[in-house]
């Protein structure tokens, strides 16, 4: 027997958290540090653009998502982070 009955779940899970870019109150980088260790993602897509992306894996772009992530990847420098690969940003109504 193969697939989920079998425990071979190859499904994917997909979260999007919505982020203000600057702390404010409870926004802050150690809540979002929170809900980022929650989730334990392998894979996080930023909103930032590609050529930016390494100020925004290890913190340096000053953001509280940049620090966030930094703090997560920490200890698991193996989870990938990429931007968009345009500054033209698609907007989908549905």
């Amino acid at each position: 027997m193969c697939g989920p009955q079998a425990g071979n779940d190859t499904r994917m899970r997909v979260t999007l958290v919505g982020t203000v870019h600057a702390a404010c109150g409870r926004a802050n980088a150690e809540e979002l540090l929170a809900i980022i260790q929650r989730l334990a993602p392998d894979v996080i897509f930023a909103e930032m653009p590609s050529a930016k992306i390494d100020q925004y894996r290890d913190g340096s772009h000053g953001n509280l998502e940049s620090i966030a992530v930094a703090r997560y990847r920490e200890g698991r420098p193996a989870v990938a982070v990429f931007g968009r690969s345009s500054e033209r940003v698609v907007t989908i109504v549905a």
